[in-house]
């Protein structure tokens, strides 16, 4: 979803999860935010500067993580030249 959060333009994805996961357990989750700010502002113009994951737990309160998009640009070309590589 692209949204205001907190009055920052953010890409804002839901996911769901038995238990508890950490940031360094997600930075999947990241890399999928920021490849679709990128496309974004490729199609839009207009650049988004934040990411969100908002969590659903079974049984635990919602875990939320807020991110700036420009940390996780490099996580994010890591994973396209591990998947272009053949390697997974």
């Amino acid at each position: 979803m692209i949204a205001e959060w907190e009055g920052k333009l953010s890409v804002i994805d839901f996911k769901t999860s038995k238990r508890i996961k950490t940031e360094d357990k997600i930075q999947d989750y990241f890399a999928q935010c920021v490849a679709y700010a990128m496309m974004y502002e490729e199609r839009v113009g207009a650049p988004i500067d934040q990411i969100v994951v908002l969590m659903a737990v079974e049984n635990e309160q919602p875990l939320i993580f807020v991110k700036e998009t420009k940390d996780y640009v490099d996580t994010l070309y890591e994973h396209i030249e591990f998947y272009k590589s053949n390697k997974y």
